[in-house]
């Protein structure tokens, strides 16, 4: 499998995920450059984030696929966990809010 047909399967969003809107943690791998400038496994990272459809989005603005390869989901939080930075809230709820305008119209 190349890397653009991984990418396209990592990027597709299920059905089960077009109103998916929740706090989780993931554990993702780390791969980073050494001196020789291959690429060597760091290890394995766990950070919590907001899962928007099929994208994580953590602390520092950056998001990982949650169907990439490596990436699993360890625990979902329900409702806006303590640790959750102003930006996750306001992306969550205005995730909420077009999710609803969304179910106004369609009746």
């Amino acid at each position: 499998m190349n890397k653009e047909t991984r990418m396209r399967k990592a990027n597709y969003i299920r059905k089960d995920e077009i109103n998916l809107c929740r706090f989780v943690e993931i554990s993702y791998s780390v791969i980073e450059r050494n001196i020789e400038g291959k690429w060597e496994y760091v290890g394995k990272v766990k950070e919590k984030g907001l899962q928007i459809r099929n994208r994580v989005y953590l602390f520092d603005d950056k998001y990982k696929l949650a169907h990439y390869k490596d990436t699993k989901i360890l625990e979902v939080f329900e409702g806006i966990p303590e640790w959750a930075t102003p930006k996750m809230i306001e992306r969550y709820e205005e995730f909420k809010a077009e999710q609803k305008g969304k179910l106004l119209f369609s009746k």
